[in-house]
């Protein structure tokens, strides 16, 4: 009999994750907007609307969450033409 490896040995692996729906949706809402913020001088409010969110909060956190910034950080980065 074989004895299973040590904890934190990382030699089991782990199944990966399914992504929820809600996830998947969430994902592309992202994508799009920061394709809009980086091309756009639409107000923040609208493109959170306009892509699927229910406002401008919940795509910051979203933002905050996968991106590590928050949208009006990405538009400033993303140079003169978002600027606003």
């Amino acid at each position: 009999m074989v004895a299973p490896p040590p904890r934190g040995s990382g030699l089991i692996a782990k199944a990966p994750r399914q992504v929820l729906a809600h996830e998947a949706a969430a994902r592309s809402w992202l994508e799009a907007a920061k394709l809009v913020l980086e091309q756009s001088r639409l107000p923040i409010e609208v493109i959170a609307r306009e892509v699927g969110f229910a406002n401008r909060e919940r795509m910051r956190l979203a933002f905050a969450r996968v991106h590590g910034e928050v949208p009006r950080a990405i538009r400033n980065d993303a140079g003169p033409l978002a600027a606003l």
